[in-house]
């Protein structure tokens, strides 16, 4: 099995596909504190907020929300600086009670557990971000196509991902399949990310 793992994973980094993890992987890591590292991307949260709040500008707070899959603990909702209703989906439940937690006392935001390939959203969004996570879909590219119809007319699609060889070759399906997309490089010590964004 681990080495069925290994080749997948390689093959990964040529086709593109995403490395799919079950549910209590994640927990066990969050637990773990595997992702504790996150909260000090500070470049790449204020690049993301800064791309999210500038499309926000003229869109009246009491009608703008924003869907984050992968939102983790909730760090892009703490970097977001715009009075707009936030929603967060991730796959661990430990995240998601660590989210609650930490944004217990604030007003508009909610949060889910839930795996963002199967579910099925009951409204449409201003702006839909990938926050690392697109790439731990199966087919990430298919994945986006599926979520396009529910950002609104005039809103964003953002999907922000670490630079790897995998997540190169995502980054220029991306690029063909929607040619208006724009992109930012940030970079953080030695980590450098894409954050590809387009209007629907």
């Amino acid at each position: 099995m681990n080495i069925l793992r290994k080749f997948r994973h390689l093959l990964g980094w040529w086709t593109g596909h995403g490395v799919v993890l079950a549910q209590q992987e994640w927990e066990t890591q969050y637990r773990g504190g595997t992702w504790d590292f996150i909260q000090f991307e500070k470049e790449r949260y204020t690049a993301l907020s800064s791309l999210i709040s500038g499309h926000l500008e003229s869109t009246p707070s009491s009608a703008c929300n924003v869907l984050d899959l992968g939102c983790g603990e909730g760090w892009l909702r703490e970097s977001l600086h715009t009075e707009c209703r936030y929603v967060g989906l991730d796959l661990s439940n430990e995240a998601i009670a660590r989210a609650r937690t930490r944004f217990a006392s604030t007003e508009l935001c909610e949060w889910s557990t839930g795996d963002f390939t199967s579910v099925v959203p009951q409204e449409s969004f201003n702006v839909i971000v990938f926050n690392e996570s697109l790439y731990y879909a199966a087919n990430p590219l298919a994945e986006l196509k599926r979520w396009m119809p529910f950002v609104l007319p005039g809103g964003i699609m953002v999907v922000s991902m670490y630079d790897c060889r995998r997540n190169q070759t995502i980054r220029k399906k991306i690029w063909k399949a929607f040619p208006n997309c724009s992109e930012n490089k940030v970079q953080h010590q030695e980590t450098n990310w894409f954050l590809l964004a387009w209007k629907v």
